[in-house]
């Protein structure tokens, strides 16, 4: 099929002025903008504040271009946001309302040959829902009347960025010869005898009809099988066996696709593949059983009291390729505020990022896009499952108005076919937090309507073979609840700083937090400060050390609370290790908090394992630049304190140390397919000596998909205890982790990309900060121990060593 590209150069001018400026498509105004040094950084400061005025006005692009024919033109948008008019050569040729499907327009009878015409005028999208009905959600409420990127309206973890382009690639191309327009690629059998996977094929420009050639290649190009068929009919469906075939699989790296070729006419259509099976394992809890005991137990707590009204539980567990998959991962937010400037190099880094630190789950987000196509491709290579939301996130949209359900219908029948050939998608949602007081036995309750009207029907038809959850959360009574279903522990956040604010001096925050273990955590929050190295990109260093203001603006708020989210979090860091002493203590503090938080809630999940199916944290990386934020990755790509902690807890084969009836266990997890077993040392420390009081030394075993669990033996005392297995390292100290600065282990070596260090005591907590993603950090060290770090960055980076240690209590 003939294509015209129409990316490039174009222009553009807010509509009372007559002065165009240079713009770029893909682009957006904001960056229009900004390359014509008509607006500052965004990012600076509270800069942001200054740009308001963008979303108030109206805005034209446009650009001239030639054509040598005109019959069975048709101009392609791939990304229109939002509100807009689009004219040809003067003539208005289309209109757009939805930024989440492609606008397909029939041009040629206002193509000439020769020189033409394009102009797209956009409607300001505030001023567009003027007037309409004040809706219940979640931050400011006037985005639930418009089907466009939700969290820059303002969101507790990015700035309200709201405005208008093309967001992504525009074309015309020339549709009027026999094709195959989509083809859907299934999996059916996979056993000994080999995989089947079934194809539905679409054809459109029809006539008489032909002779179509179907073929599967695998990832060399070699063609395993084909078939030639006479093809008169729009649709058409078929089978392929494959013989010896390679599985998709989060263990690999580097998955390569099968691909599906068919050959209409001269035209070529083609889409890869992957060959798996997955299910979601959902079992009823035996009456009495360890899982129905503990679900009862959490029932009671505060968070279980606000949502879960269940009076039975069941599992949520991953079943892939016939193996029980434990689920470790986290949310995917917009890694930029204006989408068109989402860079393939930029997804990919976050991606292999987070593949690096053992990451098997992303689930994107429902207010932000549905992701380009090289993020679900990138997914599809590195063996990382998505779980995708639909667009709508924490509010009541009009889902009983005509237009937004034939909105989301659109929007269902444009995605489903655009995604649903990628091994990685694992199940949809229909939405984010809406349908929390919902659940399936109950004939009507947000979020109800635009599932089962707007969403449901197109999955059934389009991509049947996947599983569609309402909501996320979702499951038992409520959908929120813990013990059935997925959960969201952010959803809890009330009651959290409640705990934070409470009576308790924190000294027992270790069994606190294990009134959260649920079946299947969609988000677990994991709030913490970015390093030194990112925040004085945005920030000054009297901002840094001596303020607040800029601290809460960059890491914004949530009005449904009665304080600022930074002063919670800066709480809760000295409810856990102590008053802050200065503002290079707040900076560690706030650091540190994350890391704790993903030890803490990580290890709880997998001691947990059989009971909790996943732990899919809030959030993976960041939108813009955060300052105490959820991102483990920041918006800079430099990685947070806890990036490294995930790295170390959500490995195949790690040990935990925890206290129960006042006596020391230590459990090894595994979440590999084979037996793990080895010494494991356990080192019973004085904090204040840094003195090494009692050594013991176990053999530890653990069956595949399992969790072991030895007693120690010893009382829980004020001592630290430290136990090592391989590479993994564990510590379990009783009461508040309260901590302070203290001499940083030497440095004994220097290289370009290594360092040495030696601990001359007992340091709980070694930062090491500059320019680099290092091979670990904020870790332990044992006295006398010798560690050998390395690190990676553009240039070898000036590293600043820090050390904490722990107070005797």
């Amino acid at each position: 099929m003939k294509k015209i590209i129409l990316d490039g150069e174009w222009r553009m001018r807010e509509s009372s002025s007559i002065e165009y400026m240079p713009a770029t498509v893909p682009g957006c105004v904001h960056t229009d903008l900004m390359q014509n040094g008509r607006i500052s950084d965004v990012f600076y400061r509270k800069n942001a504040d200054k740009i308001r005025w963008i979303e108030e006005k109206d805005w034209i692009y446009e650009r001239d271009f030639e054509v040598s024919e005109t019959e069975g033109a048709v101009l392609v948008f791939d990304g229109l946001d939002t509100y807009c008019d689009i004219e040809i050569n003067g003539v208005c040729v289309g209109h757009c309302e939805d930024m989440f499907i492609q606008h397909r327009l029939t041009i040629s009878h206002v193509l000439h040959p020769g020189k033409n015409n394009i102009r797209v005028l956009f409607y300001s999208p505030i001023r567009m829902v003027e007037g309409k009905e004040k809706r219940e959600g979640a931050f400011t409420t006037e985005r639930l009347h418009s089907r466009r990127m939700q969290c820059t309206y303002g969101w507790d973890w990015v700035e309200r960025f709201v405005g208008c382009g093309i967001y992504r690639s525009v074309s015309i191309v020339y549709d009027r010869h026999f094709r195959c327009s989509d083809a859907y690629v299934y999996t059916t059998h996979v056993d000994s005898y080999g995989a089947q996977v079934c194809v539905q094929a679409e054809f459109c420009n029809i006539g008489k009809g032909e002779e179509v050639l179907f073929a599967v290649l695998d990832a060399d190009d070699s063609v395993l099988t084909k078939r030639r068929v006479y093809i008169d009919t729009p649709r058409f469906q078929t089978e392929f066996q494959i013989s010896n075939p390679v599985l998709w699989d989060i263990r690999e790296e580097n998955n390569r696709p099968y691909r599906l070729r068919i050959l209409a006419g001269d035209e070529v259509y083609e889409t890869p593949f992957g060959i798996r099976t997955m299910r979601i394992l959902q079992c009823p809890d035996a009456p009495g059983s360890p899982e129905e005991m503990l679900s009862h137990s959490l029932r009671q707590t505060d968070s279980g009291l606000e949502y879960d009204q269940n009076t039975e539980s069941s599992s949520f567990e991953v079943i892939l390729n016939g193996r029980k998959v434990m689920c470790k991962g986290a949310n995917w937010v917009p890694c930029e505020p204006f989408p068109s400037d989402e860079s393939k190099e930029k997804i990919t880094r976050i991606l292999e990022l987070a593949k690096r630190a053992n990451l098997n789950m992303i689930r994107v987000w429902g207010g932000g896009v549905f992701e380009q196509e090289h993020f679900y491709n990138e997914c599809d290579r590195l063996g990382i499952m998505v779980v995708q939301d639909y667009m709508m996130a924490c509010g009541h949209y009009p889902e009983k108005e005509e237009w937004f359900i034939q909105s989301l219908n659109s929007e269902a029948e444009y995605i489903t076919k655009r995604l649903r050939n990628h091994p990685s998608l694992m199940w949809w949602h229909g939405d984010n937090e809406n349908a929390v007081n919902g659940c399936d036995a109950d004939c009507d309750y947000m979020g109800r309507d635009a599932a089962f009207k707007g969403i449901m029907p197109f999955i059934l038809k389009n991509d049947f073979t996947r599983p569609f959850l309402i909501s996320s959360p979702w499951g038992g009574r409520t959908n929120a609840s813990k013990t059935v279903g997925t959960t969201h522990n952010t959803q809890f956040l009330g009651s959290f700083f409640q705990y934070v604010d409470g009576e308790s001096d924190g000294s027992d925050y270790l069994e606190y937090m294990k009134d959260y273990t649920a079946r299947f955590i969609s988000e677990e929050p994991c709030f913490g400060a970015a390093m030194y190295d990112s925040l004085r990109r945005f920030m000054t260093d009297e901002d840094i050390f001596e303020g607040e203001n800029i601290w809460i603006y960059h890491s914004k708020g949530n009005p449904a609370l009665p304080d600022e989210t930074m002063n919670y979090y800066g709480r809760f860091a000295q409810k856990l290790f102590g008053k802050f002493t200065d503002g290079a203590d707040r900076l560690f503090k706030m650091q540190y908090l994350q890391y704790e938080l993903i030890r803490i809630t990580m290890e709880n999940a997998r001691r947990n394992k059989g009971y909790c199916g996943g732990e899919i944290y809030w959030m993976l990386n960041d939108c813009w630049p955060a300052a105490a934020g959820w991102a483990l990755i920041d918006y800079y790509l430099t990685v947070k304190s806890g990036y490294y902690a995930f790295e170390k807890y959500a490995a195949d084969g790690i040990v935990s140390l925890d206290c129960k009836n006042g006596e020391y266990l230590l459990y090894l997890c595994n979440d590999s397919d084979g037996v793990i077993d080895g010494r494991a040392v356990v080192d019973e420390i004085d904090p204040a000596t840094g003195e090494i009081l009692d050594t013991q030394t176990l053999f530890v075993s653990a069956d595949a998909e399992k969790s072991a669990c030895y007693r120690l033996g010893k009382k829980c005392e004020h001592s630290v205890l430290v136990a090592d297995f391989g590479k993994s390292r564990a510590s379990y100290q009783s009461g508040r982790c309260l901590i302070t600065p203290c001499a940083p282990p030497r440095v004994t070596e220097m290289g370009e990309d290594s360092m040495t260090l030696v601990a001359d005591g007992y340091i709980h907590a070694v930062r090491l900060s500059g320019a680099a993603r290092f091979s670990d950090n904020f870790f332990i060290m044992k006295p006398g121990e010798v560690r050998s770090i390395t690190f990676e960055g553009k240039t070898a980076p000036q590293i600043d060593v820090c050390a904490y240690c722990l107070i005797k209590k």
